[in-house]
């Protein structure tokens, strides 16, 4: 199908942070590289790092926003749902987060990934461990080294196998003297030495952006050209569009384009690819994302196009934060869950949620989606960390701990008839802020009512759709 051949082709450019919204090609090697398996699994995560050179970007209230949560969803292509909690060290760097995998209506704990950092806040450990039902047993782990003045010149990725790690892939990187970054080549371990795999090259245009990204693969002793992606930009420097193209033997041939939308100021982006067929771009999938007023990512969801409309899909979704903060995740919907902001100036009287609540939509009125806030107070949750040591905290799902009604929080929408439209959100919920999107597409104009409900709580505000 259209939308795997998608995930193969086109790759985020994790690695590199030279900008925010980057496709790049195929890379055969990544599925080994990040241990995706795209034939067995539903989704996966991809990559998840921080860059400490963006890690003291505040919003625009002048707070940090730190993320407590993510969660993902294959449904309804896959029964397949996954959360990630967070948590942090003293530098408000990600030191460690914990997978879990619904399963019979409950949060079970799958892995954790644990990262190390340098004197100055750059990535240099990340180590995955699986829980086997009463032990931690490592995975892989994957190792980044850097220049005097913090380029990512190695990495490397190893297995654990038979109580020892084994290499898998090595990557190097090299740079110009103005410090961007030309190329990469990927080595596989071969049992006793590194082998060429696949090669990388970047082309940049008169105003230093990337201009055009060359793949090839290493096969009877040489480099083969493999694919080609041409970046496109407006009058304005901005990221237009674009173009994947192969290598037949003789020449390049158009393959997959990739169209870039930005909508409502900047909180919606829009990525909408195309196939190349019979000499015209025929659009087959496109990945919709929200963010808010400062740029922070809060929800995406992907689509394919079937019969003339726009279905439910699975692919990959790329999330770049003003902070530095990125993940990589194949899947259908995901959404990010953010702490209460503290202020720079140390007061944290934010961070205590002594009541629900159920905020205003914004926009509104709206058209077609709106975002609904709502709050659970810190009380609702009776324990949440087991005591640990250091680098090996279990986070133990909430579904295991004591509790009562007051935990599972349903948020509802009716018509003006009080005719149920949707369940938003139906779930036990640790205390935080969340916030969730209601897309009124299938919708007629006119006033609507959304009621959060915990217990004894239950709090109702209107909204106004117009078309």
């Amino acid at each position: 199908m259209k939308f795997m051949l998608f995930c193969i082709l086109f790759i985020v450019l994790f690695s590199t942070g030279l900008f925010s919204q980057s496709i790049i090609l195929h890379n055969s090697d990544f599925q080994k590289k990040h241990h995706t398996n795209y034939n067995n699994q539903s989704e996966n995560i991809f990559n998840l790092k921080t860059n400490p050179h963006f890690l003291k970007k505040r919003t625009s209230n002048n707070q940090i926003k730190k993320i407590d949560s993510l969660i993902t969803t294959a449904k309804p292509i896959y029964d397949n749902s996954v959360k990630i909690l967070f948590e942090y060290n003293d530098n408000d760097l990600i030191s460690a987060y914990f997978r879990y995998s619904l399963w019979n209506d409950e949060w079970n704990l799958y892995d954790k990934t644990m990262l190390l950092y340098n004197s100055i806040g750059l990535l240099t450990d990340r180590v995955v461990q699986y829980w086997n039902g009463g032990f931690w047993t490592n995975n892989f782990q994957e190792i980044y080294i850097y220049d005097e003045i913090g380029n990512e010149i190695e990495y490397l990725s190893q297995s654990w196998i038979d109580s020892a790690w084994v290499n898998e892939i090595r990557s190097t990187s090299s740079y110009d003297s103005s410090q961007f970054l030309q190329g990469s080549i990927t080595e596989r371990w071969e049992v006793r030495y590194w082998q060429n795999n696949s090669k990388i090259e970047y082309k940049y245009n008169e105003t230093m952006q990337i201009d055009s990204i060359r793949f090839y693969e290493y096969s009877s002793y040489s480099w083969q050209k493999v694919f080609l992606t041409i970046y496109n930009y407006d009058d304005f420097g901005k990221l237009e569009y674009l173009v994947s193209q192969k290598w037949n033997g003789n020449k390049w041939e158009n393959n997959i384009k990739l169209q870039i939308d930005t909508l409502k100021y900047g909180q919606q982006i829009n990525e909408t690819f195309y196939d190349w067929d019979n000499n015209e771009w025929i659009k087959f999938g496109r990945v919709i994302y929200y963010y808010d007023n400062d740029k922070y990512f809060h929800h995406a969801h992907c689509e394919y196009w079937l019969n003339d409309t726009w279905v439910s899909n699975i692919d990959g979704i790329h999330v770049y934060n003003p902070d530095g903060f990125e993940i990589h995740y194949l899947t259908h919907e995901l959404n990010i869950y953010y702490e209460q902001p503290t202020s720079v100036k140390g007061e944290n009287s934010n961070l205590i949620i002594d009541e629900f609540e159920l905020y205003q939509n914004y926009p509104n009125p709206f058209n077609p989606t709106t975002v609904i806030k709502y709050s659970i107070p810190n009380n609702t949750v009776i324990a949440f960390r087991q005591p640990t040591e250091k680098q090996s905290a279990v986070i133990t799902s909430v579904n295991s701990f004591p509790h009562n009604d007051n935990m599972n929080v349903k948020l509802v929408v009716y018509d003006i008839l009080g005719r149920e439209i949707t369940t938003l959100v139906n779930e036990v919920k640790l205390p935080g802020t969340y916030e969730v999107i209601f897309d009124s597409k299938d919708l007629p104009s006119g006033l609507y009512f959304y009621r959060l409900q915990s217990g004894e709580f239950i709090k109702t505000k209107k909204m106004l759709l117009l078309k």
